[in-house]
């Protein structure tokens, strides 16, 4: 009957060790799970490959040719920003930008007004959709600028953003 006892309460606690190891795993891989999802939204490498030439987060201060993205998300979304008006505002601006419609006179003043880019609206869409749901790579230097323009930077609005 000892042995019984013994027994049983040995399959007992290794059984529950298990299953805490089974949660672990289950979230990590759901960290996993998101994180692969992010990175096959066709968004961020049509962002990648079409607005990093000018935008890229892995340029210095001194050698932007343009703002970062994650600057332009700041200042396209508000908190009441949908994700159905960033988008518009985004195909908007790409598809005809200009001084009156800028939100970012400072960069315009900085970096002068984006060209016209020849892109699909299809393309633009993808892409604004991407940065309005999930978290837009930054420059190293961007907080202390940021910081230092504006002040406290404000919570950014999207899915992976929160």
């Amino acid at each position: 009957m000892k042995l019984f006892v013994t027994l049983f309460l040995i399959i007992l606690l290794s059984s529950c060790h298990n299953k805490h190891d089974g949660y672990l795993a289950n979230a990590e891989n759901f960290t996993f799970v998101e994180k692969e999802i992010q990175q096959k939204h066709p968004g961020k490498k049509l962002m990648e490959n079409n607005c990093y030439s000018c935008h890229n987060p892995k340029t210095s201060e001194e050698q932007m040719m343009a703002p970062p993205m994650v600057a332009i998300k700041m200042h396209y979304i508000s908190e009441d920003t949908s994700k159905e008006d960033f988008v518009n505002a985004m195909v908007a601006w790409s598809k005809n930008p200009s001084e009156e419609k800028t939100k970012m006179p400072g960069a315009v003043k900085k970096f002068g007004l984006m060209p016209y880019q020849f892109y699909p609206e299809n393309t633009i869409r993808q892409i604004a959709e991407y940065m309005f749901e999930n978290e837009v790579e930054e420059p190293e230097w961007f907080q202390a600028h940021y910081n230092k323009m504006h002040g406290d930077r404000p919570k950014l609005k999207g899915k992976n953003d929160e």
